[in-house]
């Protein structure tokens, strides 16, 4: 499988509520790893 097919089946199965809560947790993992610095990264 391509990672294409992987996140196009993972959409299918999950709504778009709950792909909206793990995008925000990945969010604030990532906030909590790098800080400051993810902050300067995506602004």
């Amino acid at each position: 499988m391509s990672g294409r097919e992987v996140i196009g089946s993972f959409l299918k199965l999950s709504n778009i509520h709950s792909y909206k809560q793990y995008r925000l947790r990945c969010e604030n993992l990532w906030k909590e790893y790098f800080g400051d610095q993810f902050e300067k990264i995506v602004l």
